[in-house]
């Protein structure tokens, strides 16, 4: 998703962005998968040790929304301005609801690198990636009430053209309380509250 989408998002929600090449904007804040939030959802641990606990809908919880790359993605077409200019409503219509909390276009994977681990070999391998319907093009990052809600929300989106979009739920930290040590908590709440600072 083009940059000016999420520089307009970051201004109405009141976030940074960061001013490095145009076509590599950023929301500035705490990365998605680290991010920790006042007032989430508690959930209910399932019985079986680490087996993974049940989603509850009740305060709010993050979904991640992803968006599938095709062939014009991965070819670097770039979308037109009447799809810009629906995107970009939509996106108002996200931070303005309080759903949208990040969200990321992702470069062709011919710019891309992967990293595969085996032992203490780390081989990497340069992009392009072949199999287009399993790489992502981009991301939103949306704080809803329930799985419902962000399919509601996702169907409104001016996507066509045979586009599939993934809707994943995100674990937050209560989901690993089970195998969280006080001293590790401890330094996860550090950790966090490092990064919201930067």
């Amino acid at each position: 998703m083009p940059r000016l989408l999420y520089r307009l998002a970051a201004k109405r929600a009141g976030l940074r962005a960061s001013k490095k090449d145009d076509a590599e904007c950023r929301i500035s804040g705490p990365p998605f998968d680290i991010e920790i939030e006042a007032g989430l959802r508690q959930r209910t641990l399932a019985a079986k040790p680490g087996s993974i606990p049940e989603l509850r809908g009740d305060d709010a919880m993050r979904v991640m929304v992803i968006v599938k790359a095709d062939k014009h993605s991965e070819a670097g077409v770039l979308p037109s301005t009447e799809i810009l200019t629906a995107m970009t409503k939509y996106n108002e219509d996200l931070v303005k609801a309080g759903v949208m909390q990040a969200g990321e276009g992702l470069r062709p994977s011919s710019h891309g690198k992967r990293v595969k681990f085996s032992g203490s070999t780390r081989t990497v391998t340069d992009g392009p990636f072949t199999e287009a319907k399993e790489l992502i093009a981009g991301y939103w990052l949306w704080k809803v009430k329930s799985m419902e809600e962000a399919v509601e929300w996702l169907k409104r989106a001016p996507f066509d053209g045979e586009t599939e979009i993934e809707l994943r739920p995100i674990f937050e930290i209560e989901d690993f309380q089970q195998n969280m040590t006080p001293e590790l908590r401890e330094k996860d709440t550090k950790l966090r509250e490092e990064i919201g600072r930067k």
